[in-house]
C-alpha cells in the first residue's frame, strides 16, 4: 500500500507584515505520517472481516429460512392429503411445531427481525391456504350430504299424503334456502338442485305407482294417474317421455305376468300328468289341483288316466302317424325358434296332450315327449341361473342378484330337497317345481333389468351395458333393486290369497307343513309372526242328506255355496 505525505505544518518563514508575498514554507513529517497511514490500513483490515462476518450471518441465516419453508410445504402437503379435513390443522399444526423447535434458534441478532418478518408471512399463507381447501372440502361435503338428503326426500314423498310431501317440500326449500345464504351454492346451483328434486320426485311417484300393480288397472285410470304425477312438468316432451316410459313399463308387466303364468301352467300340467300316471286321484282332488286355464283335452286326458272317462274310437295306424308327425313338426318348430315364448311352448303341450288323449301316444311316449321338451329347458334355464348367480361376467354379482333371489326361493319353500326315502317319482315332481320356479324368477329378474335398460334417464342401452359398469356401488343398487322387485312379484304370486293383508302383515317364510308366518314389521324377522290361516278353497263338497253345496277350504272348514257357485268350483254333482 502506497503511503500518502499528508501531513504537514505551517512555517513562518518571514512576518507577513515584512513581506505579505512571502509563501508558507511546507516541511514534511514522516513519522506523523507513518502513523496515520497505519491507522487507516488497520480500519481497512477491520472492514473486511466486518463485512465477511456480516455476509456469513446473513447466509446462515437464509439457508434456515429456506430449509424450513420447505419443510412447511411439505407439511402442507401432507397436511392437504388427509381425507377428513377436519384433521388437517391439527396435523399441520404438530408438524410446525417440530420444525419450529429445529429452525430459528441460532439466528444473529441483526438478522432476527427480518427472519422473523419472513416466517410469519409463510406462516398465514400457508395456513390460510390450508384452511381455504379445508373450507372447499367441507362445503362440497355439505353439498353431498344435502344431496342424499333431496334424493331421500324425493323417495320418502312418493306416494305420501298431500300433507305431509308439500311439509317434505318446505323442508327441501328451507335447507337449500339456508346453503344459498351462507354462500354454499350459487343461486344457479340453487336454480338446478331445486329442479333436480323436483324431477327426482316425479320419477320416484312414477316407481311407487308402477309398483302398485297398475298392470290390472284399466287404461283410463293408468292415464289418469299419470297425468296427476306429471302435472307440474311443463316441458311437453319431457311429460310425454315420462308418460311414455310409464305406459311402456305397465306393458311389460302385462305381458311378463302373461307369460308367467302361462309357463307355470305348462309346468303345473306336467306335474299333474306324471302323478295321474302313478296314482288314482279323486275327482275333487284333480279339480283341485287342475290349472284354471287347462284346455278341455288336457281335462279329458287326466279323467281319463285316473279311470273316470272310458276310452274312446282306436284310431288306425296312418291316423296316429299323421298326429304324431304333427306334434313332432311343432316340437322341431318351436325348440329351433330362439325367441319363443311360453305361450308357444304351451301350444305344443296341448298338441300333445291332444295326441295321448287320442291314444295316438302311449302315457310313456307322451311323457318322454314332454320331457325332451319341457326338462332341458328347464335344467337349460336353471343352470344358467345357478351360475350367473356367483360372481362371475353376467348379469349378477356375489350377494345380491340372482343370488339374493334363489336364497328368497329357498328361505320360502320355493326351492325344496326331497325327503328321505323319497321315490323317483316324488323326486322328479320336486326337481320340476324347483326348476319352475327357478325359470319363473330368472325370467322376472331379466325383465325387471330390462326395464332399467328402457328407462330413458339411464346411460344403458343393453343389459350388458349394466355388466360393464365400473361404479361398484352403482351396479350393485341396480341389481339389488331388480333383486327385490322380483323377490316381491315371486311373494304375490306364491301369496296372491293373502294380497288384502297390510304389508307389514305379507308372509315372507313358509315353515315345515306349510304353514305361512306373518311379518312381524320387520322383513328380517322371517321366522317370527303369526301363523296366516290360508283361506284358499281346496275342494267341493255335497251333502246328500240335505242336498247342500260347499267349497272346501284348506283348514278342513266347509262353506256352503250356491249350486252355480259349486259348479263353477268343479262340482259335479
Amino acid at each position: 500500500m502506497a503511503l500518502n505525505n499528508t501531513f504537514t505544518r505551517q512555517v513562518v518563514a518571514q512576518p507577513a507584515a515584512q513581506n505579505p508575498n512571502q509563501p508558507n514554507l511546507h516541511q514534511y513529517d514522516a513519522d506523523a505520517a507513518l502513523t496515520q497511514n497505519l491507522v487507516n490500513f488497520g480500519n481497512q483490515v477491520l472492514n473486511v472481516y466486518a463485512k465477511a462476518d456480516y455476509e456469513a450471518a446473513k447466509r446462515d441465516m437464509t439457508d434456515d429460512y429456506t430449509n424450513r419453508s420447505l419443510e412447511q410445504k411439505n407439511a402442507l402437503r401432507e397436511a392437504n392429503a388427509i381425507a377428513e379435513p377436519r384433521d388437517r390443522e391439527a396435523y399441520y399444526n404438530a408438524a410446525m411445531k417440530k420444525i419450529n423447535e429445529k429452525y430459528g434458534k441460532d439466528i444473529d441478532s441483526r438478522f432476527i427481525g427480518e427472519y422473523q418478518r419472513q416466517t410469519d408471512l409463510d406462516d398465514k399463507e400457508s395456513l390460510l391456504n390450508l384452511r381455504f381447501k379445508q373450507t372447499q372440502d367441507l362445503q362440497h361435503e355439505n353439498r353431498l350430504r344435502a344431496q342424499r338428503y333431496r334424493d331421500n326426500a324425493a323417495a320418502q314423498s312418493a306416494g305420501a299424503d298431500p300433507a305431509y310431501a308439500a311439509a317434505i317440500d318446505a323442508r327441501v326449500k328451507s335447507d337449500l334456502g339456508a346453503m344459498l345464504k351462507d354462500g354454499s351454492i350459487s343461486r344457479y346451483e340453487y336454480e338446478i338442485a331445486l329442479e333436480d328434486y323436483q324431477k327426482k320426485k316425479i320419477k320416484a311417484n312414477i316407481n311407487h305407482f308402477l309398483d302398485s300393480s297398475p298392470e290390472d288397472w284399466t287404461d283410463e285410470q293408468i292415464s289418469d294417474t299419470l297425468n296427476l304425477i306429471t302435472a307440474n312438468v311443463t316441458n311437453e316432451a319431457e311429460r310425454k317421455e315420462l308418460k311414455d316410459f310409464a305406459v311402456a313399463r305397465i306393458k311389460t308387466l302385462k305381458q311378463q305376468r302373461e307369460n308367467a303364468e302361462t309357463f307355470n301352467q305348462l309346468h303345473d300340467e306336467y306335474d299333474l300328468l306324471t302323478r295321474s300316471a302313478t296314482e288314482n286321484m279323486s275327482l275333487a282332488e284333480i279339480d283341485r289341483r287342475t290349472p284354471a286355464g287347462a284346455s278341455k283335452e288336457y281335462k279329458k286326458l287326466i279323467k281319463s288316466l285316473n279311470g273316470y272317462i272310458k276310452d274312446g274310437a282306436k284310431l288306425s295306424d296312418t291316423q296316429k302317424a299323421v298326429i304324431q308327425q304333427d306334434v313332432y313338426d311343432a316340437i322341431a318348430a318351436v325348440t329351433s325358434n330362439k325367441n319363443a315364448m311360453p305361450q308357444d311352448y304351451a301350444a305344443v303341450q296341448n298338441k300333445i296332450y291332444k295326441a295321448m288323449e287320442q291314444k295316438a301316444f302311449s302315457v310313456v311316449e307322451g311323457n318322454k315327449i314332454l320331457g325332451s321338451v319341457m326338462m332341458p329347458l328347464n335344467d337349460a334355464w336353471g343352470r344358467q341361473v345357478d351360475k350367473l348367480s356367483a360372481d362371475e361376467k353376467g348379469w349378477f354379482t356375489g350377494d345380491v342378484g340372482a343370488k339374493g333371489v334363489i336364497d328368497y326361493l329357498s328361505d320360502n319353500g320355493m326351492i325344496a330337497k326331497a325327503p328321505k326315502g323319497a321315490t323317483k317319482t316324488e323326486k322328479a315332481r320336486i326337481e320340476a317345481s324347483n326348476a319352475r320356479n327357478k325359470v319363473k324368477a330368472y325370467q322376472l329378474y331379466y325383465s325387471n333389468l330390462q326395464m332399467v335398460v328402457n328407462d330413458p334417464n339411464t346411460p344403458y342401452s343393453s343389459i350388458a351395458d349394466i355388466a360393464a359398469e365400473q361404479n361398484t356401488t352403482i351396479k350393485r343398487d341396480i341389481l339389488r333393486q331388480a333383486q327385490n322387485a322380483t323377490t316381491r312379484q315371486m311373494a304375490q304370486d306364491k301369496f296372491s290369497f293373502l294380497s288384502g293383508l297390510p304389508e307389514n302383515q305379507q308372509p315372507n317364510k313358509v315353515l315345515d307343513g306349510g304353514t305361512l308366518t306373518g311379518n312381524t314389521d320387520n322383513i328380517g324377522n322371517s321366522h317370527l309372526g303369526a301363523p296366516v290361516v290360508d283361506t284358499r278353497y281346496k275342494g267341493t263338497a255335497y251333502d246328500a242328506a240335505t242336498g247342500k253345496y260347499g267349497l272346501v277350504r284348506a283348514d278342513g272348514t266347509i262353506e256352503e255355496v250356491t249350486h252355480d257357485v259349486y259348479k263353477q268350483y268343479g262340482g259335479l254333482k
